[in-house]
């Protein structure tokens, strides 16, 4: 007889796993099993649902590393449009499920939350593995959740004590500000001039849904950090073609998805690097297998799109910890 999963809803989970050294491990380990050569892990292609009536994307996600007992599958949804209607714009679960029989074990009504929670801890890697170890700049492209969470990473592992952020939306600029600038206690200005602001950054991020290159490369001063969040799907773009060419180190979540949906893929496709560009994956720079940041001045780009790896993580980690409090 199938036995019936447990649901576990949003509430539990966030009271059962919150961001901090925890979860940045977690996301760390599963980037260098992702990227060991000797690990059997399955990636399947990346399914998306496009609603464009609705500003509507939901995404499916899934990873299976063969020497586990379980595998997760991810749906996570963001809808723009919801925002006319007072709705919240990002919903989701998980659903963590036997690699023996197939069975749900466990369904994770997360509402988009360990999406989030993953997302911002990779961040927190990226940064923390190739930012300068004296980093205290940041400018933020981009006033959303994932927005602020990226900062909020980049507090957790640098001290940082001056941020700006600029955003196509001036209003949800200056809430930013004024939200990030009460929660981390450090100056956050809402940048009239982006560019300018990022020249005198040492990390730049954006975590933006562009569909047009947004940073170019008068925007970078040696030595600058650029974490990109945001061209996760065909057709986003943050970052500018141009930029590639200029870059000391270009690493990545995973490079087989990187060259198709992020703009390491538009500047293949237009021709501005080809096949032979150096990508370094983020789980062979934790493991010493490749090199990262090896001199201050060098202008590095992380470029991460999220991996079902980092989905499967966080949902055993979860579905381990919300057992543990019932």
């Amino acid at each position: 007889m199938v036995s019936t999963p447990t649901v576990i809803d949003e509430q539990t989970i966030r009271h059962s796993l919150a961001f901090g050294d925890e979860v940045i491990g977690v996301i760390a380990r599963a980037f260098r099993e992702l990227s060991d050569p000797s690990a059997h892990i399955q990636i399947p292609p990346i399914m998306q649902i496009t609603v464009p009536g609705r500003d509507g994307l939901t995404c499916i996600k899934s990873s299976y590393n063969e020497s586990d007992s379980i595998f997760a599958v991810k749906l996570a949804s963001t809808y723009g449009g919801n925002r006319k209607e007072g709705l919240p714009t990002a919903s989701g679960a998980m659903l963590v499920c036997s690699a023996v029989t197939g069975e749900v074990l466990s369904v994770l009504l997360d509402n988009g939350y360990l999406t989030a929670l993953r997302t911002q801890a990779a961040g927190a890697v990226a940064v923390d593995l190739l930012a300068n170890e004296d980093a205290h700049r940041v400018t933020v492209i981009g006033s959303g959740r994932q927005a602020r969470l990226q900062l909020m990473a980049a507090c957790h592992v640098r001290h940082i004590r001056h941020a700006s952020v600029w955003s196509n939306d001036a209003e949800g600029a200056t809430a930013f500000a004024d939200d990030m600038a009460s929660a981390l206690a450090i100056p956050v200005e809402a940048s009239g001039d982006p560019k300018q602001s990022a020249l005198m950054s040492d990390i730049l991020i954006t975590a933006t849904p562009s569909r047009a290159p947004i940073v170019h490369d008068d925007w970078l001063a040696p030595g600058v950090t650029v974490l990109s969040m945001g061209a996760d799907a065909p057709g986003k773009s943050e970052i500018g073609s141009e930029v590639f060419p200029l870059l000391d180190r270009y690493v990545c979540d995973l490079a087989s998805q990187c060259r198709q949906c992020s703009d390491l893929g538009n500047a293949l496709r237009d021709g501005t690097i080809d096949g032979r560009y150096p990508v370094n994956e983020l789980g062979d720079v934790l493991a010493g297998r490749a090199e990262g940041r090896t001199d201050p001045d060098q202008i590095v780009l992380a470029d991460l799109t999220g991996v079902g790896v980092q989905d499967t993580a966080i949902a055993a980690r979860a579905r381990e910890k919300c057992e543990t409090c019932v």
